[in-house]
């Protein structure tokens, strides 16, 4: 069971991981961004980004790839705990983010 051993004191104990926790989120969104120039062709930026933004919240994905690695020896177990924290926290504000965003009720997504 991946996740189960989720230590976050490993994270704050290891200053590498923990510095790296906001590059990995940022590289999440700026990788899942890159599509919206295409939806930009159909809809408006706000929808765009609205819609990318949804994209980034793939948690088994973002586990799955830390689990291979720690299991291949590729990294750590804190930097697999960062792995599993950034999951954690682009799968709650992806919504969050897509709600700010079509806040206009008269936004129509169809």
């Amino acid at each position: 069971m991946v996740g189960v051993n989720f230590n976050f004191r490993d994270i704050i104990n290891n200053s590498s991981s923990f510095y790296l926790l906001p590059l990995l989120v940022i590289a999440v969104y700026a990788v899942t961004m890159a599509p919206s120039i295409f939806f930009k062709l159909n809809f408006s930026w706000k929808k765009s980004m609205a819609a990318t933004t949804l994209l980034s919240s793939r948690l088994s994905l973002i586990i799955a790839t830390g689990a291979i690695a720690l299991k291949l020896g590729i990294i750590n177990d804190s930097l697999n705990g960062t792995i599993i924290l950034v999951a954690i926290i682009s799968c709650t504000l992806s919504p969050l983010i897509f709600n700010i965003l079509t806040k206009d009720r008269n936004i129509n997504l169809s």
